[in-house]
């Protein structure tokens, strides 16, 4: 059971404990998505190495260096804090590898690596303190999140699903994404972000209709609650990202930047990422036994 799972249980301690060296906290402020970062390589991590196979000492391994770059985040921007953060990056950079290496045939395995270690590259410029590209601080930070999320998390769950159009919609929507926010950044036409988010919304809204066709085939009561509260938060945060993007065209005020990490972040990394990822652990692995024996 997941309760008996010490990797997992282990790094939602740490995440918890992270917590309290940025209380009190609002959600519309740039550290809670720090918290919200931090739940991927913590506790969620544990649960997608070991649905990938992943050996019992890389993810200690993995949680181990998560731990690393939990405290990078506790401190202010740095050269010790993004050193911290150097180790989580060499992680993902092998992650990619060795899912090159081994799982070639596995095509969302990989593409989730490799996001992983562009999220990882962009914490890196975080902790620096280094505002990559000529992007402030506060877009720094979002495209950390949005590649531990929309890439490394999103693309594995859409390739559990076994749809190759929900892979190849979050493969082409996750970097367009970026490219459609830098070319806003550097005064590029607003249609070009507007296309790439729709596109990007089109991809998070089928995968998490697909949850919801899950519940049908659940053995486990608590299983189906779990994908169909994943699915319908996913569909809820790609609405307010549709939104937001098209806001050069239909502009809602309240739908800011520190609304959308407070709802479409939270939506995304607790509502949709954290069910989905214990719901598909519990249907791939074996819960009659221990896994860290």
């Amino acid at each position: 059971m997941l309760l008996k799972n010490k990797v997992f249980l282990l790094g939602l301690l740490v995440w918890l404990m992270a917590i309290f060296r940025f209380f009190p906290f609002q959600p519309k402020e740039l550290n809670y998505v720090k918290i919200l970062i931090l739940a991927a390589p913590l506790w969620l991590m544990p649960l997608a190495l070991e649905i990938m196979r992943f050996e019992l000492n890389v993810r200690w391994t993995a949680l181990l260096l998560a731990g690393i770059l939990a405290i990078s985040f506790c401190l202010s921007p740095s050269i010790l804090a993004a050193v911290l953060s150097i180790p989580w990056l060499f992680f993902a950079l092998w992650l990619s590898w060795k899912t090159w290496q081994a799982r070639r045939d596995n095509l969302s395995h990989l593409l989730a690596a490799l996001f992983l270690s562009v999220g990882a590259a962009w914490a890196f410029a975080d902790r620096l303190g280094f505002e990559a590209f000529g992007f402030d601080s506060t877009i720094v930070l979002l495209t950390a999140a949005h590649f531990h999320y929309a890439g490394f998390c999103l693309m594995l769950i859409a390739g559990w699903t076994e749809r190759k159009s929900a892979i190849y919609g979050v493969l082409v929507g996750v970097p367009m994404v970026a490219i459609g926010i830098s070319s806003s950044h550097l005064n590029g036409p607003p249609l070009l972000e507007v296309m790439a988010v729709t596109i990007m919304v089109a991809a998070g809204i089928w995968v998490g209709l697909l949850h919801l066709l899950l519940t049908k085939k659940m053995q486990f009561r608590a299983h189906a609650w779990l994908w169909l509260l994943a699915g319908l938060a996913l569909i809820s945060g790609m609405v307010l990202a549709l939104l937001y993007g098209w806001r050069y065209y239909f502009p809602i005020p309240s739908l800011s930047i520190p609304s959308m990490y407070a709802l479409h972040g939270t939506l995304n990394a607790i509502g949709f990422a954290a069910p989905a990822l214990i719901a598909w652990w519990y249907a791939k692995m074996n819960i009659n036994h221990s896994t860290d024996k």
